[in-house]
């Protein structure tokens, strides 16, 4: 057998693992009682801050996502238009706003 097959076969089998694992785990937490309460403290109402801290909480997720998404989609737009053309060999060609700054001192 030649090594091509063999780290095919190897690669496979990882992949297979790794999908194993990852859905035995999403399977196995999805059924304790802090996910189903989405990770949060406790119930509504049980303090009279609890109201108020879960609405942090939630608000803050919900702030991370909006900035994550903007974040990768700017990566995204950035790769794509910024990305070499056809035809294009080599590395871009230095200008005074890609040289690196000399200080003297």
């Amino acid at each position: 057998m030649s090594s091509q097959n063999r780290t095919g076969s190897r690669r496979k089998q990882i992949t297979t693992i790794t999908g194993l694992a990852l859905a035995g785990a999403l399977a196995l937490t999805g059924c304790s009682p802090e996910v189903q309460k989405g990770w949060l403290p406790t119930e509504r109402g049980t303090t009279n801050h609890t109201d108020r801290i879960m609405d942090l909480w939630v608000n803050s997720w919900i702030a991370a996502l909006i900035v994550g998404v903007i974040t990768w989609g700017l990566m995204i737009w950035c790769m794509v238009a910024y990305r070499r053309r056809k035809g294009t060999v080599g590395f871009p060609g230095r200008t005074a706003s890609t040289c690196p700054s000399r200080f003297s001192t």
